[in-house]
């Protein structure tokens, strides 16, 4: 029996260009494991990278991001990856990889002396669990099989239908945003909405990252227009083969118009276009079935998120609660109007709850 290759781990700290050529080649790679997104982390969250490449004779064959976060008082914990739920997790199936990957990432882990370990996946893996890491499922991901203009439309329920009809009768236009200033208008209208679900939003330094590194080679804002001013948007993002809704919103007093209507509808159509084979409407705690329902009703199958955890010190988040409608905290913050102290404190929380 031949002898196998070694599988050797490094960073990319000087072998950035190895890591742009080899994403663009897999299937499973997403726009999160990019050093576009890397960039967006980075300046707008101050949080370290570890980016780790398994390479076999030269070559590489798998790949994973991880993200140092620190704070006084509350620890660190290295997660793969933050500020998103179901994209992260390894690009191939070469199991020697994975396991190279996750014992270097946890020797470091245990060098830092952080809290826990964690990594987030679409996939369930076994393979982590025999490793020691603890499974939660929280979320659901929701997520829509792109066929044609036709097929899609007949997916959509029948009162989706109708409200995407009357937000064009009624004058909603979309289109995307061409200048940041239309960015800066649409976060505004995201800020009051992330207030009525009593989620803390993040400084607007994100939203500009995003704008700089990420648009328009891997997504796009889309604008919800009515009458020349903006009442809504979407920030898409796009993998190889998946149109991403990453957020959402649109100003109340318009909500007769649907302008959220159109603007899924439009990601729709747009992912069609592109040629691409899914529309991922994010994720949703199961426990909210308003919102699991709201995407259902697009044509969206609903699957479960897995979250792995690695206890280093300590315990692990009760991962629930962080999307739990009815706490104290969330009814606390749906009271104070958006203004620069919530602004500063949604970040400082966002820093953390990533």
């Amino acid at each position: 029996m031949p002898q196998q290759s070694e599988i050797i781990i490094s960073s990319i700290e000087n072998e950035g260009h190895l890591w742009e050529k080899f994403i663009p080649q897999k299937p499973n790679a997403t726009v999160y494991h990019t050093l576009a997104w890397k960039k967006v982390i980075e300046e707008s969250f101050g949080h370290k990278s570890y980016y780790l490449m398994a390479k076999e004779n030269g070559k590489i064959v798998d790949a994973l991001p991880f993200f140092l976060i620190k704070k006084p008082f509350l620890g660190k914990k290295i997660i793969s990856t933050p500020y998103q739920a179901c994209f992260g997790g390894f690009i191939s199936n070469n199991q020697r990889a994975k396991n190279k990957i996750i014992e270097t990432a946890l020797n470091r882990a245990k060098r830092l002396n952080v809290n826990y370990l964690e990594i987030r996946t679409k996939s369930k893996s076994n393979e982590l669990k025999e490793m020691g890491f603890i499974e939660r499922t929280p979320l659901f991901y929701s997520e829509v099989i792109l066929e044609d203009i036709e097929k899609n439309w007949s997916m959509l329920s029948r009162n989706h239908r109708r409200n995407v009809r009357l937000s064009q009768k009624r004058g909603v236009v979309i289109r995307r945003a061409t200048k940041l200033e239309e960015v800066y208008t649409f976060y505004k209208i995201l800020e009051e909405n992330f207030k009525k679900f009593g989620t803390p939003i993040f400084d607007i330094k994100f939203f500009k990252n995003i704008w700089v590194s990420l648009i328009p080679n891997f997504g796009e804002f889309l604008l919800a227009i009515y009458e020349g001013k903006i009442i809504g948007g979407h920030l898409l993002l796009y993998n190889n083969d998946t149109v991403i809704s990453k957020y959402s919103g649109f100003e109340r007093k318009f909500s007769k118009l649907y302008p959220s209507y159109a603007l899924y509808w439009e990601a729709i159509k747009i992912g069609i276009e592109k040629g691409l084979k899914f529309f991922n409407l994010g994720t949703t705690d199961k426990r909210n079935c308003g919102l699991v329902d709201f995407k259902t009703k697009w044509g969206a199958q609903n699957k479960e998120v897995y979250f792995y955890y690695y206890p280093i010190r300590g315990g692990i988040p009760q991962i629930e609660d962080y999307f739990n409608s009815f706490s104290i905290a969330k009814k606390i913050w749906r009271r104070i109007p958006p203004n620069i102290i919530t602004r500063l404190l949604g970040q400082k929380i966002n820093e953390w709850i990533c």
